[in-house]
């Protein structure tokens, strides 16, 4: 259709330009990748993991200054009211990865070294002992969802 030149064209271009966006329209639903494609099909699991471990170095990065005192949100690194195994695996690793003098030692709560603690807390927590090998110290800390705390 040669409509340019005459009074058509103007609706020509109409026509044309609601041609084209119907095939933009199509192409756009139909091969439109997903957000499984783009970034891969556990992303979200990836992202939260990510930042548990982001998390842990930030705290890993405390205890070797001997920062005890630490407010963060770490949600991430829980799952209910145990942190999950492999961030504290992670985060033992990184303290000795920080400073090779130090050791954090987790202290299960449910082991007879658990009553070496002034005290108990309900809720999310996790027990530590910090060991400090040049100044042959130790340290007794307790993690929680918001808070990094020293006894």
């Amino acid at each position: 259709m040669y409509c340019h030149g005459t009074r058509q064209s103007g609706l020509c271009n109409v026509m044309y330009c609601a041609a084209l966006c119907n095939v933009l329209y199509y192409n756009i639903i139909h091969y439109m990748a997903s957000i499984g494609e783009v970034y891969g099909n556990n992303f979200q699991s990836k992202a939260i993991n990510d930042r548990a471990l982001y998390a842990a170095k930030l705290f890993a990065t405390n205890i070797v200054h001997k920062e005890f005192s630490f407010r963060n949100d770490c949600g991430s690194m829980w799952s209910q009211h145990n942190m999950k195994p492999d961030v504290i695996q992670a985060l033992c690793d990184q303290v000795k990865l920080n400073n090779q003098l130090f050791r954090l030692i987790h202290v299960h709560k449910t082991s007879p070294n658990i009553n070496r603690f002034p005290y108990l807390i309900n809720g999310a927590v996790e027990y530590f002992n910090v060991v400090d090998i040049e100044k042959n110290r130790i340290y007794s800390v307790y993690i929680t969802p918001l808070m990094m705390e020293a006894f």
